[in-house]
């Protein structure tokens, strides 16, 4: 009996559930082996910690089990990988074992790293994963008026409409709170605008001045003073806050920088369309683990494994169609008023905009929903 291929998929983010949960649909068990390596016990739907600080949605609704959301088909292993050796084909995990693979999808995502922006820790507040969008929540709980300063990292380009979607959430619930007179809201980007194209800078524009939004374009964060409770830019520009609301500095994973697999920041470089390592065709990224220059979001991490997985299952026998990863990172985004609008994004065409909808927010308010019956299990 042929010895069967072994798939191992490196994290238990959404890239590696579905990716894994994909194969598992297009090649048969009996062909080859799926194994899945994490840490995460229970799965968060990370667009949710948006939603969470507002009380516009109950954590538990955003929360599954790991080892629910895979096939039964798929091994999931609770370990933590240490290292990767591509000529040996081995990975080497820090419980102190190994595991061979003759398909590896590198799937690990980021980890924060607040160490490089002076003054975050203690400072910044945020809602990029559960603990985090529940201790937002506890604390606008409490706020009864003051500077609220809501900002982005100079670096990584995850979800860039977040910290705007943020802003114009907040200046509703401080209304119906009752302390919005009593509050200001100033958005620092980064960016010469929030959204991309021309288009998608005036709609945001539009969205801040109705919700009354202070505008920072250019404002390079370059250090946080908890005695002075102000952030300065790298132009020497100051922003005081009462609260600070930011997404800390992400980086790549370090065993990938120790493992001569990825750039200075823990990225990897793959094939913009195919998404394999160098000239290798059974080592692949996917995710915010890719060194792309583009927007990671949701979607792309779907699309992305889904051109994984095609060209993994044809190169074990299967005749699915050949798939490619074309720059889509499409998302919806929140426009305040029960509204929201889609943004659309390749590598081919300028990103487009569209106008803010109540079908659009419905759709956004419904994710989760979507995410865990569907899109995450490979369907």
């Amino acid at each position: 009996m042929a010895e069967k291929n072994k798939i191992l998929v490196l994290g238990d983010g959404m890239s590696g559930l579905t990716v894994a949960n994909k194969l598992s649909l297009l090649i048969s068990h009996k062909i080859a082996e799926i194994k899945v390596i994490g840490l995460s016990p229970r799965h968060f739907f990370r667009p949710d910690g948006l939603l969470i600080p507002f009380n516009m949605k109950g954590y538990h609704k955003s929360l599954k089990s790991t080892a629910f959301l895979l096939h039964n088909s798929v091994t999931y292993m609770r370990d933590e990988v240490v290292g990767i050796d591509l000529e040996q084909r081995i990975v080497s995990l820090k419980s102190g074992t190994f595991e061979s693979f003759d398909n590896l999808v590198i799937s690990t995502g980021t980890t924060y790293s607040p160490e490089t922006l002076p003054g975050y820790e203690g400072e910044g507040k945020h809602f990029d994963d559960l603990q985090h969008a529940l201790e937002l929540k506890n604390i606008l709980e409490k706020f009864n008026g003051g500077n609220i300063v809501v900002a982005s990292p100079d670096s990584g380009n995850q979800c860039p409409p977040n910290a705007f979607q943020f802003s114009v959430l907040l200046d509703e619930y401080l209304k119906r709170k009752g302390v919005r007179e009593k509050s200001k809201i100033s958005l620092l980007t980064p960016f010469d605008s929030i959204l991309p194209s021309t288009g998608g800078s005036k709609i945001s524009e539009e969205i801040l001045n109705d919700h009354n939004v202070e505008l920072l374009s250019n404002f390079r964060v370059n250090s946080i003073s908890e005695k002075n409770h102000e952030v300065v830019s790298k132009n020497g520009e100051h922003a005081n806050y009462g609260l600070l609301v930011m997404i800390p500095p992400h980086r790549g994973q370090r065993f990938l920088l120790d493992s001569g697999i990825s750039n200075e920041s823990g990225y990897v470089n793959v094939d913009k369309y195919y998404l394999n390592y160098k000239d290798r065709k059974d080592v692949f990224a996917i995710g915010d683990a890719t060194a792309l220059n583009t927007p990671k979001t949701g979607y792309s991490c779907i699309k992305q494994a889904e051109a994984v997985s095609s060209q993994i299952s044809r190169d074990l026998g299967s005749d699915y169609p050949l798939s490619r990863y074309n720059g889509e990172a499409n998302c919806l985004s929140f426009a305040g008023n029960k509204m929201a609008f889609p943004i659309y994004e390749d590598y081919e065409s300028t990103p487009k905009i569209g106008n803010p909808n109540k079908f659009d927010f419905l759709v956004k308010l419904m994710e989760a929903d979507t995410y865990f019956s569907y899109l995450v299990r490979g369907m």
